[in-house]
């Protein structure tokens, strides 16, 4: 049997992240006259690195703390729970891609907060999907000087910025982040790379699941206590059965979602022979519980959870970012029906 509940020093680290983020970067920050929020990750960057933040699954010999998928898998609860930026995830993983393409002074600075990293995803070829010469990739929160984790579906590469052509801001959808259009040429050099279906891959796609946990859980609290303050008719509207039975299918997606996370996670850690089809249920079960328990919160407000001044809004944009971060649903189910079944 597996014991997927995190031990009392695990759980201890994560109450600390999670006190933290509270504190310096609490939900409340993403306000209707300031959206573009990353700004405030980015001021207190080197306060997120100097708590191990970028550093926790590198080994102690390379200046990291030396802990697990499992351990980073709490932490990025945490991160999907505030909504803190895509560059958390593509900073983390861009440590362990560096140090592994022996970029030691790159994994370095990264790893102290002196060095970002920020996200692009491709944006599907058109036709047959073949890879062209110039590939369009979308960059999330993406500065000058900045590194940039470009994932496709053949893999995870790290390039410079300056690799990306044509640069152009648009409005994206998630108004809480950055969003910019550009071409990556073919041949590019890249940093160091890795290919769909990796451990440092399939790692990412773990982290990934596991803010979709966090953007989950926040919106199942969010609508309790809404539930448990709202008053229509003479009583909480908690009382009401159709709004009870909400709330609990959002606890039980968010559950189910976080167990088959973790346990992807010790499977990835593992290496274990089903680490991959793991993973990839791990994304298909949490975007599924985000984007329904977001949509779910939103109902639970009414009128209100369609308004600015509330969050919840966020929460559903922020899911649909992060569901084509990896290979949305719909690449999910595909894969699955590719992988050879656990057992």
């Amino acid at each position: 049997m597996i014991d997927l509940l995190p031990d009392t020093e695990q759980q201890a680290m994560a109450d600390s992240i999670a006190a933290f983020l509270k504190d310096k970067l609490p939900l409340e920050r993403h306000g209707p006259q300031d959206r573009i929020a990353h700004r405030h990750e980015f001021e207190i960057w080197r306060e997120l690195a100097d708590l191990g933040c970028f550093a926790l699954c590198m080994p102690e010999a390379h200046d990291g703390l030396g802990l697990g998928l499992a351990e980073d898998a709490l932490v990025f609860r945490e991160y999907g729970r505030h909504l803190l930026s895509p560059s958390m995830l593509a900073t983390t993983v861009a440590v362990q891609l560096a140090q592994a393409a022996g970029l030691d002074s790159q994994a370095g600075q990264l790893m102290q907060g002196s060095l970002r990293a920020a996200l692009a995803i491709r944006v599907p070829a058109e036709g047959d999907g073949a890879a062209d010469a110039q590939a369009q990739y979308q960059l999330f929160d993406a500065r000058p000087g900045d590194l940039v984790l470009a994932w496709s579906e053949e893999g995870l590469a790290l390039h410079a910025h300056a690799a990306f052509s044509g640069m152009q801001e648009v409005r994206c959808t998630d108004e809480s982040v950055t969003l910019h259009t550009a071409t990556l040429a073919g041949g590019a050099a890249r940093l160091g790379w890795e290919a769909t279906g990796s451990p440092l891959a399939l790692a990412a796609l773990v982290r990934v699941s596991a803010m979709l946990v966090g953007i989950s859980e926040a919106a199942r609290d969010m609508a309790v206590g809404y539930a448990q303050t709202r008053m229509q008719f003479g009583q909480l509207i908690g009382g009401f059965q159709a709004i009870k039975h909400r709330c609990a299918d959002m606890a039980l997606r968010s559950e189910a979602a976080w167990s088959q996370t973790v346990y992807a996670a010790l499977s990835v850690n593992k290496g274990a022979a089903d680490s991959a089809f793991q993973a990839a249920t791990a994304k298909l079960v949490a975007t599924r519980a985000a984007l329904e328990g977001a949509a779910d919160n939103i109902q639970t407000h009414g009128g209100m959870g369609f308004t600015a001044e509330i969050p919840a809004h966020l929460l559903l944009k922020r899911s649909h970012l992060l569901n084509q971060v990896g290979g949305n649903v719909r690449f999910q189910q595909g894969l699955l029906l590719t992988l050879p079944a656990p057992g």
